[in-house]
Protein backbone atom coordinates (compact mmCIF):
# COMPACT_ATOMS: atom_id res chain seq x y z
CA UNK A 1 0.00 0.00 0.00
CA UNK A 2 1.54 3.28 -1.08
CA UNK A 3 0.40 6.69 0.18
CA UNK A 4 1.16 9.95 -1.55
CA UNK A 5 3.69 11.98 0.56
CA UNK A 6 1.76 15.18 -0.20
CA UNK A 7 -1.14 13.88 1.91
CA UNK A 8 1.14 13.36 4.93
CA UNK A 9 2.64 16.83 4.46
CA UNK A 10 -0.82 18.43 4.30
CA UNK A 11 -1.90 16.56 7.44
CA UNK A 12 1.27 17.66 9.26
CA UNK A 13 0.75 21.27 8.26
CA UNK A 14 -2.84 21.09 9.49
CA UNK A 15 -1.72 19.57 12.80
CA UNK A 16 0.90 22.27 13.33
CA UNK A 17 -1.59 25.01 12.47
CA UNK A 18 -4.09 23.57 14.96
CA UNK A 19 -1.42 23.38 17.67
CA UNK A 20 -0.38 26.99 17.04
CA UNK A 21 -3.99 28.15 17.11
CA UNK A 22 -4.68 26.32 20.38
CA UNK A 23 -1.50 27.68 21.98
CA UNK A 24 -2.33 31.23 20.83
CA UNK A 25 -5.84 30.95 22.21
CA UNK A 26 -4.47 29.63 25.50
CA UNK A 27 -1.97 32.52 25.73
CA UNK A 28 -4.66 35.12 24.96
CA UNK A 29 -6.97 33.53 27.51
CA UNK A 30 -4.21 33.46 30.14
CA UNK A 31 -3.34 37.12 29.48
CA UNK A 32 -7.02 38.05 29.73
CA UNK A 33 -7.34 36.24 33.05
CA UNK A 34 -4.18 37.90 34.41
CA UNK A 35 -5.37 41.36 33.30
CA UNK A 36 -8.77 40.76 34.87
CA UNK A 37 -7.15 39.64 38.13
CA UNK A 38 -4.84 42.66 38.10
CA UNK A 39 -7.80 44.98 37.49
CA UNK A 40 -9.81 43.37 40.30
CA UNK A 41 -6.80 43.55 42.64
CA UNK A 42 -6.27 47.23 41.82
CA UNK A 43 -9.93 48.06 42.33
CA UNK A 44 -10.00 46.21 45.63
CA UNK A 45 -6.89 48.07 46.78
CA UNK A 46 -8.44 51.41 45.82
CA UNK A 47 -11.68 50.51 47.57
CA UNK A 48 -9.89 49.33 50.71
CA UNK A 49 -7.71 52.44 50.74
CA UNK A 50 -10.76 54.69 50.36
CA UNK A 51 -12.61 52.85 53.15
CA UNK A 52 -9.55 53.18 55.39
CA UNK A 53 -9.32 56.91 54.67
CA UNK A 54 -13.06 57.34 55.24
CA UNK A 55 -12.78 55.55 58.58
CA UNK A 56 -9.82 57.71 59.56
CA UNK A 57 -11.76 60.78 58.43
CA UNK A 58 -14.76 59.89 60.61
CA UNK A 59 -12.45 59.33 63.56
CA UNK A 60 -10.66 62.62 62.88
CA UNK A 61 -13.89 64.60 62.52
CA UNK A 62 -15.23 63.04 65.72
CA UNK A 63 -12.06 64.09 67.52
CA UNK A 64 -12.09 67.58 65.98
CA UNK A 65 -15.71 68.03 67.14
CA UNK A 66 -15.31 66.40 70.53
CA UNK A 67 -12.28 68.38 71.66
CA UNK A 68 -13.68 71.94 71.39
CA UNK A 69 -17.12 70.82 72.63
CA UNK A 70 -15.54 69.28 75.73
CA UNK A 71 -13.48 72.42 76.20
CA UNK A 72 -16.56 74.65 75.92
CA UNK A 73 -18.36 72.50 78.49
CA UNK A 74 -15.50 72.99 80.96
CA UNK A 75 -15.47 76.77 80.43
CA UNK A 76 -19.26 77.01 80.87
CA UNK A 77 -19.11 75.03 84.10
CA UNK A 78 -16.25 77.21 85.31
CA UNK A 79 -18.11 80.45 84.52
CA UNK A 80 -21.30 79.45 86.29
CA UNK A 81 -19.83 77.57 89.26
CA UNK A 82 -17.09 79.93 90.42
CA UNK A 83 -16.63 83.58 91.26
CA UNK A 84 -14.10 84.87 88.77
CA UNK A 85 -12.38 88.16 88.29
CA UNK A 86 -12.79 90.24 85.16
CA UNK A 87 -9.35 89.17 83.88
CA UNK A 88 -10.17 85.49 84.28
CA UNK A 89 -13.52 85.95 82.56
CA UNK A 90 -11.86 87.75 79.66
CA UNK A 91 -9.34 84.94 79.29
CA UNK A 92 -12.09 82.27 79.34
CA UNK A 93 -14.08 84.26 76.79
CA UNK A 94 -11.02 84.36 74.52
CA UNK A 95 -10.57 80.58 74.81
CA UNK A 96 -14.26 79.94 74.17
CA UNK A 97 -14.16 82.14 71.08
CA UNK A 98 -11.18 80.13 69.84
CA UNK A 99 -13.09 76.87 70.30
CA UNK A 100 -16.14 78.28 68.51
CA UNK A 101 -13.95 79.52 65.66
CA UNK A 102 -12.45 76.05 65.36
CA UNK A 103 -15.92 74.46 65.23
CA UNK A 104 -17.15 77.02 62.69
CA UNK A 105 -14.13 76.43 60.45
CA UNK A 106 -14.65 72.66 60.57
CA UNK A 107 -18.34 72.90 59.68
CA UNK A 108 -17.57 75.43 56.94
CA UNK A 109 -14.96 73.09 55.46
CA UNK A 110 -17.38 70.17 55.48
CA UNK A 111 -20.07 72.24 53.76
CA UNK A 112 -17.59 73.52 51.18
CA UNK A 113 -16.42 69.98 50.39
CA UNK A 114 -20.02 68.85 49.97
CA UNK A 115 -20.65 71.72 47.55
CA UNK A 116 -17.45 70.99 45.64
CA UNK A 117 -18.36 67.32 45.21
CA UNK A 118 -21.80 68.24 43.88
CA UNK A 119 -20.38 70.87 41.54
CA UNK A 120 -22.04 73.70 43.47
CA UNK A 121 -18.99 75.50 44.86
CA UNK A 122 -20.18 79.11 44.86
CA UNK A 123 -17.58 81.73 43.99
CA UNK A 124 -17.92 85.50 43.72
CA UNK A 125 -14.68 86.57 42.04
CA UNK A 126 -13.39 90.09 41.74
CA UNK A 127 -10.07 91.80 40.96
CA UNK A 128 -7.51 91.44 43.75
CA UNK A 129 -3.92 92.57 44.00
CA UNK A 130 -2.15 89.55 45.44
CA UNK A 131 0.79 91.07 47.35
CA UNK A 132 -1.18 93.02 49.99
CA UNK A 133 -3.86 90.31 50.08
CA UNK A 134 -1.36 87.52 50.82
CA UNK A 135 0.48 89.57 53.42
CA UNK A 136 -2.73 90.47 55.23
CA UNK A 137 -4.01 86.87 55.27
CA UNK A 138 -0.65 85.47 56.43
CA UNK A 139 -0.17 88.04 59.19
CA UNK A 140 -3.73 87.53 60.43
CA UNK A 141 -3.16 83.75 60.51
CA UNK A 142 0.11 84.27 62.39
CA UNK A 143 -1.64 86.39 65.04
CA UNK A 144 -4.33 83.75 65.53
CA UNK A 145 -1.75 80.97 65.95
CA UNK A 146 0.41 83.09 68.24
CA UNK A 147 2.37 86.12 67.14
CA UNK A 148 5.57 85.02 65.40
CA UNK A 149 4.72 81.32 65.58
CA UNK A 150 4.87 80.86 61.79
CA UNK A 151 8.21 82.64 61.40
CA UNK A 152 6.88 84.45 58.34
CA UNK A 153 9.10 85.67 55.55
CA UNK A 154 7.74 87.42 52.46
CA UNK A 155 9.03 87.85 48.94
CA UNK A 156 6.05 89.45 47.19
CA UNK A 157 6.23 91.17 43.82
CA UNK A 158 3.78 94.10 43.71
CA UNK A 159 1.36 94.90 40.90
CA UNK A 160 0.16 91.32 40.24
CA UNK A 161 -3.62 91.11 39.90
CA UNK A 162 -5.96 88.13 39.65
CA UNK A 163 -9.72 87.64 39.70
CA UNK A 164 -10.64 85.51 42.70
CA UNK A 165 -13.21 85.04 45.41
CA UNK A 166 -11.31 86.56 48.35
CA UNK A 167 -13.15 84.48 50.95
CA UNK A 168 -12.45 81.20 49.17
CA UNK A 169 -8.83 82.10 48.41
CA UNK A 170 -8.32 83.17 52.03
CA UNK A 171 -9.37 79.67 53.08
CA UNK A 172 -6.84 78.18 50.63
CA UNK A 173 -3.93 80.29 51.94
CA UNK A 174 -4.93 79.69 55.56
CA UNK A 175 -5.03 75.93 54.99
CA UNK A 176 -1.49 75.98 53.57
CA UNK A 177 -0.22 78.13 56.43
CA UNK A 178 -2.00 75.89 58.95
CA UNK A 179 -0.22 72.86 57.47
CA UNK A 180 3.11 74.70 57.68
CA UNK A 181 2.40 75.32 61.36
CA UNK A 182 1.20 71.79 62.21
CA UNK A 183 3.95 69.94 60.36
CA UNK A 184 6.93 72.01 61.50
CA UNK A 185 8.83 72.16 64.74
CA UNK A 186 9.83 75.36 66.51
CA UNK A 187 11.46 77.63 65.55
CA UNK A 188 9.40 77.63 62.35
CA UNK A 189 10.22 79.44 59.15
CA UNK A 190 7.42 79.87 56.62
CA UNK A 191 8.08 81.72 53.38
CA UNK A 192 5.35 83.20 51.20
CA UNK A 193 6.51 84.22 47.72
CA UNK A 194 4.70 85.80 44.80
CA UNK A 195 5.97 86.06 41.26
CA UNK A 196 4.43 86.04 37.79
CA UNK A 197 5.01 85.65 34.10
CA UNK A 198 2.99 87.39 31.40
CA UNK A 199 -0.09 85.22 31.91
CA UNK A 200 0.18 83.52 35.31
CA UNK A 201 0.49 84.59 38.93
CA UNK A 202 2.62 82.16 40.95
CA UNK A 203 2.13 81.85 44.71
CA UNK A 204 4.36 79.59 46.81
CA UNK A 205 4.07 78.71 50.50
CA UNK A 206 7.20 76.94 51.78
CA UNK A 207 8.07 75.50 55.17
CA UNK A 208 11.06 73.73 56.69
CA UNK A 209 9.00 71.05 58.37
CA UNK A 210 8.55 67.30 58.21
CA UNK A 211 8.54 67.05 54.42
CA UNK A 212 6.75 64.45 52.32
CA UNK A 213 7.89 61.19 50.75
CA UNK A 214 7.90 61.41 46.92
CA UNK A 215 5.41 58.56 46.53
CA UNK A 216 2.87 60.48 48.64
CA UNK A 217 3.00 63.75 46.69
CA UNK A 218 0.54 62.64 44.01
CA UNK A 219 -2.04 61.63 46.63
CA UNK A 220 -1.95 64.73 48.85
CA UNK A 221 -4.96 66.36 47.23
CA UNK A 222 -7.19 63.29 47.36
CA UNK A 223 -10.25 63.42 49.57
CA UNK A 224 -9.62 62.09 53.11
CA UNK A 225 -5.91 61.48 52.40
CA UNK A 226 -3.34 62.43 55.02
CA UNK A 227 0.38 61.81 54.66
CA UNK A 228 2.19 59.67 57.21
CA UNK A 229 1.43 56.63 59.30
CA UNK A 230 -2.19 56.53 60.47
CA UNK A 231 -1.24 54.47 63.52
CA UNK A 232 1.33 56.95 64.84
CA UNK A 233 -0.02 60.29 63.58
CA UNK A 234 -0.53 62.92 66.27
CA UNK A 235 -1.18 65.99 64.09
CA UNK A 236 -4.89 66.95 64.13
CA UNK A 237 -6.82 67.24 60.88
CA UNK A 238 -9.51 65.67 58.70
CA UNK A 239 -7.74 65.14 55.37
CA UNK A 240 -10.08 67.57 53.59
CA UNK A 241 -8.06 70.78 53.67
CA UNK A 242 -5.83 70.13 50.65
CA UNK A 243 -8.70 68.52 48.73
CA UNK A 244 -10.71 71.70 49.25
CA UNK A 245 -7.68 73.81 48.27
CA UNK A 246 -7.39 71.98 44.96
CA UNK A 247 -11.12 72.19 44.19
CA UNK A 248 -11.11 75.93 44.93
CA UNK A 249 -8.00 76.70 42.89
CA UNK A 250 -9.23 74.62 39.93
CA UNK A 251 -12.59 76.41 40.10
CA UNK A 252 -10.64 79.66 39.62
CA UNK A 253 -9.00 78.24 36.49
CA UNK A 254 -5.69 77.58 38.24
CA UNK A 255 -3.66 74.67 39.52
CA UNK A 256 -1.92 73.70 42.77
CA UNK A 257 1.03 71.37 43.26
CA UNK A 258 3.18 70.16 46.12
CA UNK A 259 6.91 69.48 46.09
CA UNK A 260 9.32 68.16 48.68
CA UNK A 261 12.85 66.79 48.68
CA UNK A 262 11.80 64.17 51.22
CA UNK A 263 11.20 63.62 54.94
CA UNK A 264 12.66 66.35 57.12
CA UNK A 265 13.36 68.66 54.18
CA UNK A 266 10.24 70.80 54.15
CA UNK A 267 7.41 71.20 51.65
CA UNK A 268 6.43 73.82 49.08
CA UNK A 269 2.89 74.33 47.77
CA UNK A 270 2.70 76.27 44.52
CA UNK A 271 -0.49 77.87 43.20
CA UNK A 272 -0.80 79.18 39.65
CA UNK A 273 -3.68 81.50 38.78
CA UNK A 274 -4.59 83.34 35.57
CA UNK A 275 -3.27 86.88 35.72
CA UNK A 276 -5.38 89.91 34.77
CA UNK A 277 -4.41 93.52 33.98
CA UNK A 278 -4.57 95.95 36.86
CA UNK A 279 -7.96 97.71 36.98
CA UNK A 280 -7.92 101.19 35.55
CA UNK A 281 -6.94 103.72 38.18
CA UNK A 282 -5.84 101.07 40.70
CA UNK A 283 -2.71 101.95 42.64
CA UNK A 284 -0.35 99.15 43.62
CA UNK A 285 -0.02 98.68 47.36
CA UNK A 286 3.61 97.75 47.92
CA UNK A 287 3.90 95.39 50.90
CA UNK A 288 6.21 96.12 53.81
CA UNK A 289 9.18 93.80 53.33
CA UNK A 290 10.81 91.81 54.75
CA UNK A 291 9.08 90.38 57.80
CA UNK A 292 10.52 87.61 59.96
Amino acid sequence: LTLCPEVFQAMERERQETVRRVVLQAVVFAIGVLLALAYIYRKLNIEMDLKLRQRNFIAAVTHELKTPIASLRVWFETLFSRDLGSGQKARIQELMEWDLTRLTALVSNLLSVARAESGRLELFPGPVELAPFLQEVAEDMDRRLGAGSLGLRFDLSPGIWVEVDTKAMTTVVENLLSNAYKYSEEPRQTTVTLDADTQTAIIAVSDQGHGIRPRELSRLFQRFYRAGDEMTRTVPGTGLGLYLCKETVVAHGGEIRASSLGPGLGTTFTIRLPRIPAPEGAASQAPELPIG
